[in-house]
């Protein structure tokens, strides 16, 4: 199963989700937090919370539900690769290569898939993981997201104190 998430133009918010090209749900960015809404067709609601104001650990959840279907974290401090505990255990979004823009779904030595974005000039992403849960797919796309988005954050950041 292949599910993207595709935004109607570059500077949009709402993103359409679907998977194997059928639309399953759609979810919109707010502009102070990285907390995110997912409604799915069939009146399914998913929530993807991050924990606490710092940090970088998020679960997914079912709305109405307490438990979570998947949770994520960074690695570390200082690396790129995030841990993500889904339904098969723990498996690593790893960064696929320096010079390249996706990251693998790795379990041990085993790569289950990975997630990239659609083009240079299309705003969203797709994830190519046939092992794993539909929900599961949309939180490693999710979190790629939002790593995309604090990449953004820092090079604009960064941008603006060049030559100082």
């Amino acid at each position: 199963m292949v599910v993207e998430a595709r935004s109607g133009n570059c500077f949009g918010s709402t993103f359409v989700v679907k998977a194997d090209g059928h639309a399953v749900g759609k979810f919109e960015t707010r502009w102070f937090s990285e907390g995110l809404d997912i409604a799915l067709i069939g009146r399914r609601q998913l929530r993807l919370e991050k924990v606490g104001w710092l940090g970088s650990q998020f679960i997914l959840k079912r709305e109405g539900d307490e438990e979570p279907i998947a949770r994520a974290d960074r690695s570390g401090i200082l690396s790129s690769s995030w841990d993500l505990e889904l339904s098969c255990g723990v498996v690593q979004l790893v960064r696929a290569g320096w010079f390249q823009t996706a990251y693998v779904i790795q379990q041990d030595d085993q790569e289950l898939g990975q997630v990239d974005r659609l083009g240079w000039c299309e705003h969203g992403w797709q994830v190519d993981a046939g092992l794993l849960t539909l929900e599961e797919m949309i939180l490693v796309g999710l979190i790629y997201h939002i790593i995309l988005r604090r990449q953004s954050q820092h090079a604009a950041a960064a941008g603006g104190h060049a030559g100082t």
